[in-house]
């Protein structure tokens, strides 16, 4: 009976768990795409020298 009750709960922990990576994971990367996004003119303005290849 109580090995019983601890399969149950068991199962029930590891539904939640996987229920759990399947939302936060992806919701955690599109929220971290969305902040790390640079603007372009910044991009190409941290390394001068990839610009302009005479400058060598």
């Amino acid at each position: 009976m109580i090995s019983g009750i601890g399969a149950l709960l068991a199962a029930i922990a590891a539904l939640l768990a996987s229920l759990f990576g399947f939302i936060w994971f992806p919701l955690k990367r599109l929220l971290q795409s969305t902040t790390d996004e640079e603007p372009e003119h910044a991009a190409s303005a941290a390394s001068p020298s990839d610009a302009d290849p005479s400058a060598e």
